[in-house]
Formats: structure tokens, sequence, C-alpha cells
């Protein structure tokens, strides 16, 4: 996430739920406190960091759409897992450590009898709509509602492969808390989440049971 986005509030009723909200009020104020915002933005603090290759958006979009490309892009064959089953997950680690992929940037961390949730994504597609959008390589190892009590879920930040609306949802109606970055807690709030923790610049964080602006 770059920065608050300034929208009409028109066209922020026009916007589809998956897109979340704005941080507004108290919120707001607090992301324009943070030393790393600048100029409407946030700034890399080691400085401005390469994200995509070089070149003009036309150029960019004339290789995303060229169909000889395109193949490259996806497996030419089926990818080997190792299947994580409901079995696996109820035996407790030997070490009191266990780190466990769910696809896509999903990953369960369990911590001496703590269980960290970092970035779900439940999704068929890493998109705000249900038709477009990267569609997973892997069916979900186990279904969200089987997973068990989570006691935190970590967003590192806003981008669909990262944070997915019907998995927020559908962990919202749990007791977990949620440690998500400045400006991503409008999302969650927006999509009924009540136990949202945003640590400042300075790494401190609001009570358990608030919803930090």
């Amino acid at each position: 996430m770059t920065g608050p986005r300034s929208k009409s509030s028109g066209l922020s009723a026009l916007q589809p739920e998956a897109f979340g909200a704005q941080p507004r009020g108290e919120r707001l104020a607090r992301i324009r406190r943070s030393p790393h915002f600048r100029d409407g933005v946030f700034q890399n603090p080691g400085g401005t960091a390469r994200t995509r290759p070089s070149g003009s958006t036309l150029d960019l979009a004339k290789v995303f759409l060229d169909k000889d490309t395109r193949p490259l892009r996806s497996p030419s064959g089926t990818v080997p897992v190792h299947a994580t089953t409901l079995a696996d997950l109820a035996k407790p680690p030997t070490t009191g450590l266990r780190v466990t992929w769910m696809g896509h940037s999903s990953v369960l961390v369990e911590i001496d009898g703590h269980r960290v949730l970092f970035d779900p994504v439940w999704g068929e597609r890493c998109s705000p709509f249900p038709f477009a959008g990267p569609r997973r390589l892997h069916p979900v190892p186990v279904p969200l509602a089987a997973l068990g009590p989570v006691d935190v879920v970590v967003v590192s930040h806003d981008h669909y492969d990262h944070l997915d609306m019907p998995t927020i949802k559908a962990l919202a109606g749990t007791d977990t808390v949620f440690a998500v970055p400045l400006g991503v807690g409008a999302h969650l709030e927006r999509w009924g989440s009540r136990r949202t923790g945003c640590a400042n610049s300075t790494g401190t964080s609001p009570p358990r049971s608030a919803v930090s602006p």
C-alpha cells in the first residue's frame, strides 16, 4: 500500500465491497503522523524499490497481452506439493514450532501452542472479482472452517494475493485478533472486524479489544 487514495463520496459508494474502505478521521490522522508518510504516500525507508520491469505502461500491457508469451506465465504441468491434512495439523509440533504453507502467500505458524495465520487467502482468485484475476494452482489444503482456532491473523499489506475479503469476513466472525499495517484497518473494519490492532511507526499497538485508528 502506498497511501490512502482520495475519492469522492459518490465514487466510493459505487466501488465494489472488496475494494475495502479509505481511512478517515483519527485513522487518517494517525497515518499522516507517521514519519514514513510524505507527499501523500508512504515512503520506503531504504529508498525507492523497483517493483516492475522498466518501460511504459503501454509496453508492459503489450507484454502481458502477447499470446506467444502468455503460456510462459503458467506452469506447463502439475506442480508437486506435499498435501497437508487435518490429521497433520491435529498433531502438536514436536519442537513447539511448525510452519505450514497454505497456498498463495498464506502461512500458518504454530509457536509453543499459539497459532498465527499470515496473509490468509482461501479464495479461488487473487482479485476483487470472482471472474477475473490469477487463479490458484492447487486447492486449499484444508477448509478454513476446519483450520481450528487462530490466535492472531497478520496481514502484511493490502494486495489481493495477501488480503482476501471473503476469507477476512469468515475470520472476523471468530475470536481472532488482526494485526495489520496503518491504512489496512479501514478495510477490515468495513468487512466486519472489531478486533484489529495497527502498529504505528514506534511499534506500539492498541488493546486487544479495540479497533485501532
